[in-house]
């Protein structure tokens, strides 16, 4: 009777302990799931792209004496129009992204001083990254603040982007997630911070280094984020 007992209270503490349940959430560190992986570096990936687009735009000179300007970053085609004080940019493997600026960009000295508010829309945003290839979809709000000297190509910029939970706002494939991110840019040197929840799932991060940890912590991924 005492065996049965010890089994039953045995059994009973794995159970408890989750040591014989299967864990419905995928946590944010576990590997065996590459969509989260990829989902994390990509999102950083357009978000970088979203920045650096628009500083691209005004490298070029063109920003004030046109109606449009089409430019190229690494890996996304982008083209900034003037009149409806947009960015869009084609993604790698299909689909786009569209940022807009609730004012356009003014230039004062070969200096631009930026306080906007933004909006990005991520329509079926389709990138290959960390092995997988996956389709970013929804919508996020933020600002972007700071400086730009378009002379010397440097400045400190800052730009966040959320959604409109912690949770959700974005798809990836057919997954909720969502972030609060800040990316500063300083002199091409980019670095971000926030958090960011894929399937449900939470975490905050200080520096790129530590998001990619959390979702990728056998280090699988050979190109993550920017």
């Amino acid at each position: 009777m005492k065996k049965h007992i010890m089994s039953l209270i045995v059994v009973m503490l794995l159970i408890s302990c989750g040591g014989t349940t299967d864990n419905s959430i995928t946590e944010v560190g576990n590997a065996t799931n590459p969509k989260n992986v990829a989902t994390a570096s990509a999102t950083t990936m357009a978000l970088t792209q979203a920045t650096t687009g628009l500083l691209d735009a005004v490298d070029t000179g063109l920003l004030t004496k046109g109606s449009y300007v089409t430019i190229q970053t690494e890996d996304f085609d982008c083209t900034f129009t003037i009149l409806s004080k947009s960015l869009t940019c084609s993604c790698p493997d299909g689909g786009s992204f569209t940022r807009s600026y609730d004012s356009l960009v003014s230039i004062e000295d070969n200096t631009i001083v930026l306080d906007r508010d933004i909006a990005t829309t991520f329509d079926d945003c389709i990138i290959t990254t960390c092995g997988e290839t996956i389709t970013l979809a929804g919508d996020t709000t933020g600002q972007m603040t700071g400086s730009y000297d378009t002379n010397s190509a440097q400045g400190d910029i800052t730009a966040s982007s959320n959604t409109d939970s912690s949770c959700t706002g974005m798809t990836s494939g057919t997954v909720d997630y969502g972030f609060t991110m800040e990316l500063t840019y300083e002199n091409a040197d980019v670095a971000f911070s926030g958090s960011y929840c894929y399937d449900g799932t939470a975490l905050d991060f200080d520096t790129l280094a530590d998001l990619e940890a959390a979702v990728d912590p056998d280090g699988d991924c050979t190109d993550f984020g920017p």
